[in-house]
């Protein structure tokens, strides 16, 4: 992993995944909707991934280059707060008859 750091590169297999569609329990195998799609991604490129997503993670952090309104998929923020104030304002608009507007 040090080297894929030093050269700034990845083995391929690393971009690798294989798909495996085990059926669900009870259903008709013969049809496509009755699996369950799984993929398998090369352990070692995930470990890479999430060291490198925590460490950039926490220097952003420290420089304090996230927006306050950035939640998901940050540590110890919790993204279901933020639908859950959008959900009130929007009801409050609503019974205020009141125009809604949302970018997504």
């Amino acid at each position: 992993m040090r080297a894929c750091l030093r050269l700034k590169t990845i083995p391929k297999i690393w971009n690798e995944e294989v798909l495996i569609t085990p059926p669900k329990p009870g259903q008709d195998q013969r049809w496509l909707k009755n699996t369950r799609g799984i993929t398998l991604s090369c352990t070692e490129g995930k470990l890479l991934l999430t060291i490198l997503s925590t460490k950039i993670s926490k220097k952003l952090g420290k420089k304090k280059l996230f927006s306050k309104a950035q939640a998901g998929f940050r540590k110890v923020q919790e993204a279901v707060a933020h639908v859950a104030s959008l959900s009130e304002i929007l009801k409050q608009q609503i019974n205020n008859k009141q125009n809604k507007f949302a970018i997504y």
